[in-house]
């Protein structure tokens, strides 16, 4: 019962922080920011509504649940292969309609048993990852933001996390440079018409609009993590999310929260926070595989490797973003969306498909100073701490005390 409390407590807290912190970013949109909220306000996305669902359905903390099995990896594997199953079916309808053919009963009910299983099967799948995960990041001696000074030997926050549909990202910047201006979360349901005209009433307000699928989002308690996408992702996505809540109570996390609610911006934090978290769950991830799952190491790598023989998308990329910070350095706005549309069409003819290469692009997707989509040195940096640290939590704690890109800068120089 005393544990049932303080996770209780834990909960009310870290919901008490963000309703502060959607409060504070209320306050300060600009009036810019303003015209954009106006434009996106009948699609934005009701967090409370969803909190509310979240505490009072399944996992709820004021519920007592059998302790999970983390060795029960059938019901997890079972949950990724039903998402698949319905994934195929559900294209298959769609492009029946695209010829004006409608769904045969057979596959309706197909389709139905389908979703009945994955939503039976879903809480437990979400107990069995998390109590995973949280052993594993337990055994990288992981625990608590205060790990630096003291183990407590639990797990703070408590890793909570929900399997469903997430919402889709409005990222804005600048047309005449990359930096991400205005956020907003957009519905869950959203189609490619209404996708489009968002975007074209952006441009129509001076600014590169993108509006982005999301893989997890780790601003709400419990987090966010898409239920349609495989194991690794999914192990990857409540590690890296369940990273920011921890991150939070920490001095880098802590100024990303004053970035995040443009108190105090700083594009430079953010990319640290959302390197750190990304390089630190992809390792997470791969423990977990390794020590519940007789699956086989990450095979996409190997088959960008294996491609990279005739068309290296990773270089490609990064040359794509220097070219076109050097014209926006210039002035030359127009030539720099020019270059990026014809960019995304060479993509296209080797398989790279980029649904629009814009600005508000390389805002979103350079925020991992450790994907191709950036040339910020911070990934470099950070992958050089994490070589000298001997540890995943020694590379953590250090990590974590870092209060800007030049202090990083200095310790890696330094050592």
């Amino acid at each position: 019962m005393r544990q049932h409390t303080r996770y209780v407590a834990v909960i009310c807290t870290v919901l008490a922080v963000l309703l502060v912190c959607s409060a504070c970013r209320q306050q300060s949109l600009s009036s810019s920011a303003a015209s954009f909220d106006k434009v996106v306000q009948p699609y934005r996305f009701n967090f409370l509504r969803w909190e509310l669902a979240a505490f009072t359905g399944s996992n709820n903390p004021f519920t007592v649940y059998p302790a999970a099995d983390i060795y029960d990896t059938g019901s997890v594997l079972r949950y990724i292969d039903l998402a698949n199953e319905q994934s195929s079916l559900e294209h298959e309808t769609l492009a029946a309609a695209a010829e004006g053919k409608a769904p045969t009963q057979a596959q309706a009910d197909v389709l139905a048993a389908l979703r009945n299983e994955r939503q039976t099967l879903e809480p437990l799948v979400e107990r069995i990852v998390a109590a995973q995960v949280t052993t594993v990041f337990q055994e990288a001696g992981i625990y608590t933001p205060l790990d630096r000074y003291l183990h407590l030997g639990s797990t703070f926050p408590r890793i909570w996390f929900k399997l469903d549909d997430l919402p889709h990202l409005l990222v804005v910047s600048p047309r005449d440079r990359i930096e991400s201006a205005y956020e907003a979360m957009l519905l869950q349901e959203l189609d490619a018409a209404t996708t489009t005209a968002l975007e074209n009433q952006i441009a129509g307000l001076g600014a590169s609009g993108l509006v982005v699928p999301l893989g997890g989002f780790g601003a709400t308690y419990p987090s966010f993590v898409s239920s349609d996408g495989d194991l690794r992702f999914i192990l990857h996505a409540v590690s890296e999310e369940w990273l920011h809540q921890y991150l939070a109570f920490t001095p880098l996390g802590f100024r990303y929260v004053l970035d995040l609610t443009h108190i105090k911006p700083d594009y430079a934090v953010a990319t640290m926070n959302e390197t750190l978290a990304s390089m630190i769950s992809e390792e997470i991830a791969e423990r977990v595989i390794t020590r519940f799952y007789d699956l086989p190491q990450a095979n996409g790598r190997a088959a960008i490797a294996a491609s990279a023989e005739t068309f290296d998308f990773n270089h490609e990329m990064r040359q794509i973003r220097l070219h076109v910070d050097e014209l926006l350095a210039n002035g030359q706005v127009d030539e720099a969306e020019a270059y990026m549309a014809e960019r995304q069409l060479y993509l296209a003819q080797h398989g790279y498909y980029i649904r629009k290469l814009n600005q508000a692009y390389f805002a979103f997707y350079g925020t991992y100073a450790d994907a191709p989509t950036s040339v910020d040195p911070i990934g470099d940096a950070l992958r050089a701490l994490r070589v000298r640290s001997d540890s995943l939590s020694t590379f953590l704690n250090t990590a974590v005390t870092l209060r800007s890109k030049e202090q990083l800068f200095n310790l890696v120089s330094a050592n």
